[in-house]
């Protein structure tokens, strides 16, 4: 009887394993330059609804001229929790961004995302996620309010960006 919920059990679990270690084997895929193989491995599990797949895979489209498919997987990742997804949606609307293909493509843009990709970035943080914490402090603004020189622009200021000049002359 223990040996058959033993089965049971590893029978529900290690599908999951193999989901994980897939998305991590496609992305190690991808970072060896072999994008035709790693969407081979990211597009069944972004059809599966993985948002960090749907993330990658819609990186592989945008690099391969896929760009008819690029909007909907980011959607799919940014409506799965995917920050980075949110923050391509968010377009010019983020703080720092100053181009976006969201008009040229037709991307479901918004600002709605801005938002949501900052909790996405800082509930990252503090799993301890570098990536995240160098987004948050990358295009979050409001760590300028501390530094006396910065503390009256925001990002989209003129000031900003002539008082930016100013200081690195």
């Amino acid at each position: 009887m223990k040996l058959l919920k033993f089965l049971a059990m590893a029978a529900c679990i290690f599908p999951f394993l193999s989901c994980a270690e897939t998305l991590e084997k496609g992305i190690e895929i991808l970072n060896q330059g072999q994008f035709k193989k790693a969407r081979e491995v990211l597009k069944p599990l972004a059809e599966h609804g993985d948002a960090n797949a749907a993330y990658w895979l819609a990186y592989i489209q945008f690099k391969t001229a896929e760009t008819l498919y690029v909007g909907s997987n980011l959607l799919q990742a940014a409506e799965g929790g995917n920050p980075w997804a949110m923050a391509t949606l968010a377009g010019t609307h983020m703080p720092k961004v100053t181009t976006s293909y969201c008009n040229y493509l037709g991307w479901p843009c918004d600002e709605k995302w801005v938002d949501k990709a900052i909790e996405g970035w800082e509930r990252l943080a503090e799993e301890g996620d570098g990536k995240a914490m160098y987004a948050l402090l990358y295009h979050d603004p409001s760590w300028w309010q501390y530094i006396p020189s910065l503390s009256f622009m925001t990002p989209r200021s003129g000031l900003f960006l002539m008082k930016k000049r100013e200081l690195s002359i």
